[in-house]
């Protein structure tokens, strides 16, 4: 497809209005834009025919962009897809999606974009008693007050971090025997890099603050169920 300048455009409305005919403005056009490795490169009869309709609608010959109406992420199919996981949360966005007739990718678009849901796992863990929280407070505070300037070392970070996250990155793939799943273990702690320890050691107090926060209780993050 031909790419046209603003001057060609205008050159070609302005001899198409003085001419009268296409012909002799194409003629003109090959005069004035024209050379010998370009012969005969003019807009075609349609292009011309755009642009005067553009230019009489507007005024200017500059082609709007075109803007591709959403049609699926409606105000109607995002109430629908609202309701649907207010009533069945549990279940999965591809049966969602077959129930409500729209494609996959499109819910979760509503989903993350429209409705600000995001996914949780669900844990079970520990009820905690009124003895657990304040045990868990004084725990918090204490580590507060006497880790302000929280350096990690070996140790602490393997305590705090280091085991959940090799988990993680170790079984992503079946290991055959002992011996891969150490060589994997080894490979994995060489590629923790220094931005992911200085991000656990930010996290770090934010949890603390986070269990003082909600007085002793599970973190915000951590569903119970009963």
């Amino acid at each position: 497809m031909e790419r046209w300048s603003v001057q060609q455009c205008l050159f070609c409305v302005e001899q198409l209005v003085l001419s009268k005919s296409i012909v002799s403005m194409q003629r003109e056009f090959r005069r004035k834009f024209g050379d010998d490795r370009q012969r005969g490169a003019a807009p075609s009869r349609k292009i011309i025919g755009q642009w005067v309709r553009q230019w009489q609608e507007t005024g200017s010959i500059q082609v709007k962009a075109r803007t591709r109406r959403n049609t699926v992420r409606s105000p109607e199919n995002i109430q629908r897809v609202r309701i649907a996981f207010e009533r069945s949360p549990c279940r999965s966005v591809r049966r969602h999606s077959q129930l409500l007739n729209l494609s996959g990718r499109s819910v979760r678009r509503i989903l993350h974009h429209d409705l600000h849901f995001h996914p949780y796992k669900l844990q079970i863990v520990q009820e905690l008693t009124a003895a657990h929280k304040a045990l868990r407070v004084r725990c918090c505070q204490q580590m507060v007050h006497t880790h302000t300037d929280l350096q990690f070392t070996g140790p602490y970070c393997s305590r705090l971090f280091l085991w959940g996250y090799l988990k993680a990155q170790v079984f992503t793939h079946t290991l055959p025997d002992i011996n891969s799943l150490k060589n994997a273990i080894h490979q994995e702690i060489g590629n923790v890099t220094q931005d992911t320890l200085r991000h656990v050691m930010a996290n770090v107090p934010e949890r603390w603050q986070q269990c003082l926060d909600c007085h002793g209780g599970h973190l915000q993050d951590v569903v119970l169920k009963t």
